[in-house]
């Protein structure tokens, strides 16, 4: 029986979080048992493990939790290592995972290492320096230390790979590749009628990353007085992005601001374009949500989504003046669903094959 802990450190419920639970919840895995050790102070994720909770062996939450310069942090905070010791003594894995963004989030354990296998799942690849972040390329430098330090690095896509490879120096021996996962056997149709192009953004609101004000600005600027065209925002975030996104909005009567909702899917499928306007993101698992009910898709060139951009219906836009082109062309085309896009998770982001994949990834 392998003993597996799962190790996040973030107070803020992502993609990362989201993936690695639905692949451990999809199926029993009666050869592992699954601890999980996360902040306190990510309160979304206590909720979603409380409705999964037969699906680990333990689950334990600590008062750590990353902040500002946290791989620099890291190597000083004696409490924060403290807890980790005490948790790995008492579960005594066979391989801590790592559920991060960025590399330096998750360090703790790499310091650490008592001994056990430590994989990353789905690091963030770009590099600090590139973000904006303070003191970026000195925490890149020492973010090479992590990534060498680990025993497997699991990413999404072979960009992401290769970017592993080539920038952070992992060796092709401890790379990874697994899918997302996307359960298209038990999806619902909730479709409702209406005679609009409804174009829909949805996360976290993120002006930094994810650009929602722009997106606001770009579409207000060709759409604005178009009655048979809306755009709309869902999601949840801080105050102050809230606040002035709901300020662009209130400048056309076509841009709406709604809140963050469970049910993601039956969302989409009411939708004729998701729209994914970040300039840099890890897992845009929206992006596969879409593609699994035939919805077309426009994105930012994000390492993850070119993989798609053989498809007719994934609209890439490597350039902020194609943002508005590619709202037009779909806006002007009308509505139509893509067999192609819902084919592609079919065959390549099936959740029941890649969470099974990713499991024996971890152990391997």
């Amino acid at each position: 029986m392998k003993k597996v802990l799962f190790y996040s450190d973030t107070p803020t419920y992502g993609g990362h979080e989201q993936m690695f639970l639905n692949f451990i919840t999809s199926q029993d895995f009666n050869d592992c048992e699954f601890f999980l050790l996360h902040s306190m102070h990510n309160h979304k994720l206590s909720e979603k493990v409380a409705v999964h909770s037969r699906s680990f062996k333990k689950v334990f939450t600590f008062r750590h939790m990353s902040k500002s310069f946290n791989g620099i942090r890291n190597f000083f905070s004696f409490k924060a290592k403290q807890e980790i010791v005490e948790v790995i003594e008492e579960t005594k894995p066979d391989v801590i995972v790592l559920i991060q963004g960025m590399i330096e989030l998750s360090s703790l354990p790499v310091i650490l290492n008592r001994g056990c296998k430590v994989v990353s799942y789905i690091p963030q690849v770009l590099p600090l320096s590139q973000t904006g972040a303070k003191l970026g390329a000195l925490r890149d430098f020492l973010n090479k230390y992590y990534y060498s330090s680990l025993d497997k690095v699991i990413t999404i896509s072979p960009d992401n790979a290769s970017v592993c490879r080539e920038r952070w120096g992992v060796a092709d021996d401890k790379l990874a590749i697994v899918n997302n996962g996307i359960d298209v056997e038990h999806q619902t149709v909730k479709h409702e009628e209406h005679s609009k192009f409804r174009f829909l953004c949805l996360g976290r609101f993120d002006l930094h990353c994810k650009r929602q004000d722009l997106l606001i600005t770009t579409f207000i600027s060709r759409f604005k007085g178009c009655s048979n065209t809306e755009l709309h925002i869902v999601g949840t975030g801080d105050e102050q992005s809230t606040e002035l996104l709901k300020s662009l909005a209130a400048e056309a009567d076509n841009v709406f601001i709604s809140p963050w909702v469970e049910d993601s899917l039956s969302l989409i499928d009411n939708f004729d374009a998701l729209v994914i306007n970040s300039a840099f993101e890890g897992v845009p698992l929206v992006a596969l949500e879409a593609m699994s009910k035939g919805v077309p898709v426009i994105s930012t060139d994000l390492p993850y989504c070119t993989m798609f951009q053989d498809l007719e219906e994934f609209h890439i836009v490597s350039r902020e003046n194609m943002l508005e082109d590619a709202l037009q062309h779909l806006a002007s085309h009308g509505k139509r669903k893509s067999p192609l896009l819902k084919q592609r998770i079919i065959d390549d982001f099936s959740l029941k094959s890649n969470s099974l994949k990713f499991v024996q990834e971890i152990l391997g």
